[in-house]
């Protein structure tokens, strides 16, 4: 009887140890980029309190001041200095009781042209943490945006040029003109107006809508409309859905690949014009 007391007395001693033992016990720490997404992008505005912040998480607190460090590298070309700069340089320095630190992207405006788009592939490397949990890596897409601005977007085009998508038959430059452009009712992002002289062949001015709900992708479309013309018979035309139809803003530009129709637009005369209107 003896025995079994004792051996009682062991296994409850060794089983409060065990618990104990559990609750107390923390895993070892980890950093990771806290976001939920592997790519994103990012839209510079020419302001300087435009940027792009990356948290970057501790697993666990200390009572030590902990280093993680990154890389930044660009397989499109960035440079820094250039096309981005840079809140800390290659590491970040979490202190003790914390476990919340940002790394943040200031993409520069005046390093990207209209059509430029660069990528970032920020990485964890090491430090005084473990990395090989959670995300360690994250991309970061770079362009330019600028806000739309109606009145800007009115006017004279007199670098106005055509060709083929594949650059056979080029034509110009000749002088078009975009007018009345106003906002259409109930939409903050889209606006429609009408190109006059698209074409240099005497057409009636041409209804055109911009489409700016996606800044990843400003849009220009022709409906199908009467261009006043006779091509083979009376001649519509519209903007080639899946072609480049596109506007910027930064440099007051539209592109727009027709389609020339019959009346009905139920047969096609000619396509992928691109037709491109340049202020400049």
């Amino acid at each position: 009887m003896r025995q079994i007391i004792l051996f009682l007395t062991t296994v409850v001693l060794l089983g409060t140890y065990a618990c104990k033992k559990e609750e107390t016990f923390i895993p070892p720490g980890f950093a990771q980029i806290l976001k939920n997404t592997a790519v994103d992008n990012y839209y510079i505005q020419n302001n300087p309190n435009s940027v792009y912040k990356i948290p970057i998480g501790l697993s666990t607190v200390s009572d030590k001041d902990r280093t993680i460090n990154f890389t930044v590298t660009s397989p499109t070309g960035a440079v820094l200095g250039t096309q981005y700069s840079l809140s800390h340089n290659n590491s970040i320095t979490i202190p003790a009781g914390e476990v919340l630190d940002t790394i943040e992207i200031r993409g520069l405006f005046a390093g990207y042209p209209t059509g430029r788009k660069d990528t970032l592939v920020v990485k964890l490397s090491g430090g005084d943490v473990d990395i090989e949990s959670g995300r360690q890596e994250f991309k970061l897409v770079l362009q330019k945006y600028c806000d739309v601005i109606l009145a800007a977007l009115n006017g004279s085009y007199p670098n106005t040029r055509e060709s083929y998508s594949n650059g056979t038959s080029p034509y110009g430059p000749y002088t078009t003109l975009v007018k009345n452009l106003t906002m259409i009712a109930g939409s903050t992002t889209k606006a429609e107006g009408f190109i006059e002289n698209i074409y240099n062949d005497g057409w009636n001015d041409i209804k055109v809508i911009l489409d700016w709900t996606n800044p990843a992708n400003f849009t220009a479309t022709i409906p199908l409309q009467a261009t006043g013309k006779n091509y083979s018979g009376p001649t519509s035309v519209r903007s080639h859905a899946g072609k480049v139809n596109t506007f910027s803003s930064c440099d007051q530009s539209i592109t727009v690949t027709i389609q020339l129709t019959n009346a009905a637009g139920t047969a096609i005369l000619d396509q992928d014009y691109q037709v491109r209107l340049k202020k400049q």
